[in-house]
């Protein structure tokens, strides 16, 4: 090869690359590169959501198993409605039912004009939901009751802080006789004693009014002797409220995180004359972000002779529902034909998402999917919601009609 070839090529390679060269392997690469953060945009956007959309489940669980087992102890140590109840002498002024439900007014849903057809429940459970336990009596003497405290039972309330939780003042207890006669009152003191105590010196109750006692020599009311049983007897109520100030949040801060945030909130209620009365210091946060709660029923409709059931499914917030099972105080109760309630908890995001469009429900029997918070930016909070049912066992069994 020539000299003059040599040096050719030697100038040629020293060129480096074209200006076409340069400008193509730009473009080459900031293709990659975009796709590269748009693919891990769209990544970082998904595990963000399925993050969320873990926590609504997670929030959803756990407020469905509370449910479960509060309902699943309705009527516990109670009955499922006083006033029908024949064994329930004297009946109370104020009826005490397993279940009550209404609408709750006035309705708490956030922006109602674009949150079509979400009116929550509030439900009201009554049992003994304090202990699995009723304990025996050892002596009656007008508004006093004695507790047995040598029986198993009382072993286990060993201390008077525990007597306490058990039987505060004003929680209703009931009181069932040997021949399974019952009546109720309200706890208005309470005096402690151990199993160490002498068998003489009981562990005391007293109640707002007198026991009625009945020795047998006349029909009337009344346990027909000063043995029996009594039980505390809770009320819960469940509703969709703003627990701030009132319950533990997990999300607190300034706005877009308090922005139309309501919760479901369990709270124990007491009787304060003839109404009922929430207690200071009972709520207890169930689910965060809660949007809509709803409830179905089953109704033995069957003749009041007859032995047979006619079971009548009712669907989620059928009128129907809220018409047998008034709450107290405020109508004549059916709760004692209920066999079976199904419960519907709506949950939503902490956040309004731009991306997740937002469309209106045109009816009620829509997928409740998502939510509006904010009226002026746009998108929708997704929303998950969870369906359960549980057997009213402590009702079923009495078969009241």
């Amino acid at each position: 090869m020539s000299a003059n070839k040599l040096r050719r090529r030697a100038r040629k390679s020293a060129a480096g690359f074209t200006i076409m060269e340069v400008l193509v392997a730009l473009g080459l690469t900031s293709v990659v590169a975009v796709g590269l953060y748009t693919l891990s945009r769209v990544a970082t956007q998904t595990f963000q959501q399925q993050q969320r959309v873990s926590e609504m489940q997670l929030r959803l669980r756990s407020a469905m198993e509370m449910l479960r087992s509060d309902l699943s102890r309705a009527g516990y140590h109670s009955t499922p409605n006083s006033g029908s109840d024949p064994t329930v002498c004297p009946r109370p002024v104020l009826p005490v039912t397993s279940i009550g439900a209404t609408i709750d007014a006035p309705n708490p849903t956030h922006l109602q004009g674009d949150n079509l057809f979400v009116q929550p429940v509030r439900l009201m459970i009554t049992g003994n939901l304090a202990s699995t336990d009723e304990y025996k009596l050892g002596a009656v003497v007008l508004n006093r009751v004695r507790v047995q405290h040598r029986w198993d039972e009382w072993e286990r309330v060993r201390t008077a802080q525990d007597m306490d939780r058990i039987f505060p003042v004003g929680r209703l207890v009931r009181l069932r006789g040997l021949d399974g006669s019952m009546q109720f009152g309200t706890v208005r003191a309470t005096e402690y004693r151990d199993a160490r105590q002498p068998i003489t010196n009981m562990p005391a109750i007293d109640l707002d009014q007198p026991v009625v006692v009945n020795d047998g020599s006349t029909s009337g009311c009344g346990l027909n002797s000063s043995l029996g049983w009594i039980a505390p007897v809770t009320m819960v109520e469940y509703r969709i409220m703003n627990a701030a100030g009132v319950a533990s949040n997990a999300y607190l801060g300034s706005a877009p995180f308090t922005e139309g945030k309501m919760d479901l909130v369990r709270r124990e209620v007491r009787r304060a004359g003839g109404t009922l009365q929430p207690v200071m210091g009972s709520d207890l946060l169930v689910a965060e972000y809660a949007v809509d709660l709803a409830i179905g029923a089953v109704f033995d409709e069957g003749p009041l002779l007859s032995s047979e059931p006619r079971l009548v499914r009712y669907g989620f917030n059928d009128p129907v529902i809220f018409q047998r099972l008034t709450m107290p105080g405020a109508g004549a109760s059916q709760a004692h034909r209920v066999r079976a309630i199904s419960f519907r908890l709506s949950v939503r995001d902490r956040t309004q998402d731009p991306e997740f469009g937002w469309t209106a429900r045109n009816a009620a029997t829509e997928p409740l999917t998502r939510f509006r918070v904010s009226a002026v930016l746009p998108g929708a909070a997704r929303v998950r919601t969870a369906t359960g049912e549980v057997s009213l066992v402590n009702t079923s069994t009495r078969n009241l009609r």
